[in-house]
């Protein structure tokens, strides 16, 4: 299915012209520095946000924003084009940035959710690697609960992808990512 984003252009793709390396940071290095940086979400501060696949139009990315009510008709999440692993949905933060946490949440309107996760990240939008070698994070228990991580290692990144690889009924969910500003 056509790959789709929530402020650009369709067809418009994020790019990045830095060439930076991937670098972790643990928040105990430099206390200091992280305490005086404030954290953004980035899907409800209004970054790209695209997906590998929507089950239709009613179920797209426009959906994803954690505690989001149903809008008008349709769902009440972004619910992936097929339910088999392999899908993801990612935001793009335009720049690299210090990733501190993610957040996920169900489907409201509908005993829908991802029970487990992958993390994956990537600092030029070519090269890809998961958080924690792969681990898998514990999703969502219901439709409403939100499931928060914090990272002890923030990890610098221009685009945060999460993969689900588990999920109740339908691969339905919302998401957050956390950032520090700059």
């Amino acid at each position: 299915m056509e790959q789709t984003q929530n402020n650009l252009d369709k067809g418009s793709k994020c790019t990045c012209n830095c060439e930076c390396n991937s670098v972790k940071a643990k928040k105990s290095q430099n206390n200091q520095y992280f305490d005086q940086q404030r954290e953004v979400a980035a899907v409800a501060s209004g970054f790209p946000v695209t997906a590998s696949s929507e089950y239709n139009p009613d179920h797209s990315i426009h959906r994803c924003m954690i505690n989001q009510s149903r809008v008008r008709q349709g769902a009440a999440a972004w619910q992936a084009g097929f339910n088999e692993i392999g899908q993801w949905i990612q935001v793009c933060l335009m720049t690299p940035r210090y990733v501190t946490s993610v957040s996920i949440q169900g489907r409201q309107n509908k005993e829908q959710w991802v029970t487990k996760f992958k993390i994956m990240y990537s600092v030029d939008g070519v090269q890809w690697q998961y958080h924690e070698n792969g681990r898998e994070f514990a999703g969502s228990v219901d439709q409403f609960t939100i499931v928060h991580h914090k990272f002890e290692d923030f990890f610098l990144a221009r685009t945060v992808r999460i993969l689900p690889t588990e999920w109740k009924e339908e691969m339905s969910m919302k998401f957050e990512v956390y950032f520090l500003s700059e």
